[in-house]
């Protein structure tokens, strides 16, 4: 796709650098289908074959990298690689050029003098610098080219942080920015907030602050590592990788060498002291314990014999020695993991009295009074900076949105107890008579803008509506009961919410399909099913059909009845008389799979985990997963192509027989579980408007309902023997057991059509009751309960 604005076009880029950051926003390109060249030094008297040699070896390290930075494999081969001495002039056709080298303005300025005289006059050209003044950086650019000149500063790892800073200058075109922003939210997925030209901008600025407090308590408060990670992770609302894990992903060097320049260009900065350097850290830096790059810094990872990871260890910054993981136990820790709502554990934790609530205090009054220090020097609105931390830095609330949930007036008073000064900000929000940073008013948002002294509305486009935002307006729930709720969109459209925990699939889940499908057909113009949950589903609930099946014994006839209901909910998705369309994201497995596969279309964020894992639980697909991969290929192979019918199944039952989840949705593609017609979203925040403008699309355009298979072919007995033999050498080369071989037979007779003899032709039904019939009898098997009860326990699949 190419974002096209005035006489500018984004189609080709070159990355200069490759390092972290530079392989980083290297393959995030290419997940996004953009081809690209990346520049890396070459090393003295290499040939060029040999430097490109060398750097695709570094690519394809970077590959194996954890989180994985490539959707897959094949994404590879959109990079290029390129050097400074043999290849600028590919820069001629770089429509963007975005610079991440070393954090040295000296180097910066130099790798621009060299590549300048080789780009069009057109192209765009950025700096990711994390913390150098862009006005700096564009000083040494020739004048001619500070029009085309900005900032871009992503995130490591690139693929799953979706902020990006566009910092412009004085004299940066309104249009190059535009373009860059289009582009990078479209066909990047990025979310972009504007910083004003300050050191380390608005995320690294508060967000590094908020890590180099928690650098205090290592080792001057005899805290550990896991002890600080604990307390500031999920259970605060923050990234999982916490403070230290964070730290390693960035790269210790990088960090300290942001450090430094906010030493350097943050002379008058109330917090300058946190940035000065630590004992610990300098040791660590000169033992190279640096983090992912080096593999080891914070953390360590410990291998067996096996080069499998069997022990992740921490750093005792005190003897400079790698020790196993403690447990961490405070009193108040004990109490907020037993509270489900954020907001309950801020205000329990951050005024706690124990060692733990001591430092969160410390944490929290730190950062916070930080944040309001620096508007407007950073930014003129809070918004942005709440923003930023979180697409930035993983938070789930800003800054300021923390002040409100803390209570302003309460920090207010307290830290002016500890000494600190009020930050001006503050102090006219409670002079106005104000208590809070955001405020709510006939549906609308607004927020305390410092300027004007008063609150100012804060304006939602449409492309990033939230159903957050739309249930504000208690009109807007149509339905809704423990699992699921009905909320009206706008425009005619319903959307279907999950609402359970991992929003597994339960009786109430499947209630609420029955009524949305009656309510749709009735009165609306379709039906998106939808939410903003981490996950769009895990699957059927396990405790349930773990319930079921000890009460049952002998008696399978409530499960069977609740199995058969399933089914029956999925087909009435199916068969619909008005448009459904799945918009899914994250962990999308089993049932909750199977229910996005009755939709008409599935709108996937990029980053959704979908398959049918099944095996892995001792159970096979049972509400219509392996019919509908049957009858998908059915429709997508001609009937003069029987090989490609097999072929095509044989891939299908080498997915599912080895309960394999995409890495991305791209994958799921590749895999079979998205079919051509669905649709790939890079902006997971735009998921909603995409999947609800397919539906009014769908309706726009006449929509006709699916219609009932009946001739679907299937390959029968001769089929089956064939398909086989794969999990019979897997079970011979070690790779799956014979309980897996026992599972696998399952699964090839549901998607070969059962004991038919060669290829013919079965209806929808059939192939049901083949799952039902599968399903059932595996649950009264030891083995599959077992295989259950233990991911319950461990949430680890058991190989028995």
């Amino acid at each position: 796709m190419i974002i096209q604005k005035k006489s500018f076009s984004i189609h080709k880029v070159a990355v200069l650098g490759s390092g972290v950051m530079g392989l980083g926003i290297t393959a995030h390109l290419a997940n996004a289908g953009i081809s690209n060249y990346l520049f890396s030094r070459k090393p003295n008297k290499l040939s060029k074959p040999e430097a490109d040699r060398l750097l695709i070896e570094k690519i394809n390290q970077f590959k194996k990298s954890k989180p994985f930075p490539f959707f897959d494999s094949a994404a590879v081969d959109l990079i290029n690689p390129a050097n400074y001495d043999d290849d600028l002039d590919k820069l001629s056709e770089a429509d963007w050029v975005i610079e991440t080298i070393s954090e040295k303005l000296e180097d910066k300025k130099a790798i621009f003098k060299k590549i300048l005289p080789h780009l069009r006059r057109d192209a765009i050209i950025s700096s990711n610098t994390s913390g150098l003044p862009i006005a700096s950086i564009a000083e040494a650019l020739p004048k001619k080219w500070h029009k085309n000149f900005l900032g871009t500063h992503f995130f490591n790892p690139v693929r799953y942080i979706k902020l990006l800073e566009i910092v412009k200058t004085s004299e940066t075109e309104p249009s190059i920015v535009q373009v860059v922003k289009e582009f990078s939210e479209k066909i990047l997925g990025r979310r972009v907030v504007y910083p004003k030209d300050r050191p380390s901008f608005i995320a690294s600025r508060i967000g590094g602050l908020s890590l180099t407090s928690s650098l205090n308590f290592l080792p001057s408060k005899d805290f550990g590592v896991e002890e600080v990670d604990t307390l500031t992770g999920s259970l605060i609302g923050r990234s999982k990788s916490a403070t230290f894990r964070t730290i390693d992903l960035i790269g210790l060097d990088t960090a300290m060498q942001i450090a430094i320049n906010n030493l350097k260009n943050l002379k008058k900065d109330p917090y300058r002291e946190f940035y000065l350097p630590r004992p610990y850290t300098q040791e660590m830096l000169k033992r190279g314990l640096i983090g992912e790059k080096s593999g080891q810094g914070f953390y360590k990872k410990i291998k067996n014999p096996k080069g499998e990871t069997s022990e992740i260890q921490v750093l005792d910054v005190k003897t400079m020695r790698y020790r196993s993981q403690r447990e961490v136990n405070f009193p108040s820790l004990k109490q907020a993991k037993k509270l489900e709502s954020l907001t309950d554990r801020l205000r329990l934790l951050v005024f706690a009295k124990d060692r733990a609530g001591k430092f969160l205090w410390k944490n929290f009054s730190d950062t916070l009074h930080y944040a309001a220090w620096l508007i407007p020097e950073i930014s003129d609105d809070i918004v942005s900076v709440d923003n930023a931390l979180k697409w930035g830095f993983g938070w789930e609330l800003g800054p300021f949105e923390i002040w409100d949930v803390l209570g302003v007036e309460k920090l207010a008073k307290r830290m002016e107890k500890d000494g600190k000064e009020i930050p001006p900000l503050v102090k006219k929000l409670l002079a106005s008579g104000k208590k809070t940073f955001y405020e709510k008013k006939s549906g609308k948002k607004f927020c305390f803008d410092l300027g004007a002294k008063r609150y100012k509305s804060i304006d939602t486009k449409p492309e990033y509506v939230s159903l957050a935002e739309i249930k504000e307006d208690k009109k807007k729930i149509v339905d809704s009961n423990s699992g699921a709720s009905l909320i009206d969109i706008g425009d005619g459209v319903l959307c279907l919410e999950f609402h359970t925990k991992m929003n597994t699939i339960n009786p109430e889940i499947i209630e609420m399909i029955q009524k949305a499908v009656n309510l749709v057909e009735r009165s609306w113009r379709g039906l998106v099913i939808h939410n903003e949950a981490p996950n769009f589903s895990a699957g059927f609930d396990l405790n349930l059909i773990l319930a079921e099946a000890q009460k049952a014994k002998k008696n399978f006839h409530r499960v069977e009845k609740a199995l058969k209901d399933f089914q029956d909910t999925n087909q009435l998705l199916r068969f619909s008389k008005k448009p459904v369309v799945a918009a899914v994201h994250g962990l999308t497995l089993g049932g909750g799979f199977e229910i996005a596969l009755a939709a008409d279309q599935i709108v996937a964020a990029a980053e959704s985990y979908i398959g049918l894992p099944e095996l892995g639980v001792g159970l096979v697909p049972g509400g219509g997963g392996c019919k509908e991969m049957v009858r998908r290929i059915h429709a997508a192979v001609p009937e003069s192509e029987p090989d490609g019918l097999f072929s095509a199944l044989l891939k299908i039952i080498e997915t599912i027989g080895a309960a394999k989840i995409s890495t991305s949705a791209k994958e799921a593609a590749e895999l079979g579980y998205l079919s051509p017609a669905d649709k790939i979203v890079m902006n997971s925040d735009r998921l909603l408007f995409e999947a609800k403008n397919t539906v009014l699309s769908m309706d726009q355009a006449g929509y006709t309902p699916s219609k009932y298979a009946d001739n679907i072919r299937v390959l029968g007995e001769q089929g089956m023997a064939l398909m086989e033999v794969g999990p019979i050498n897997f079970v011979e080369g070690g790779y799956a057991t014979k309980y897996d071989y026992f599972i696998a037979k399952k699964i090839i007779k549901i998607l070969c059509g059962g004991p038919l003899k060669g290829i013919d032709r079965v209806d929808e039904q059939y192939l049901l009751d083949l799952e039902k019939e599968a399903f059932l009898s595996l649950l009264k098997e030891k083995n599959s309960i077992a295989r259950i009860k233990h991911i319950l326990k461990t949430n680890k699949p058991l190989r028995n």
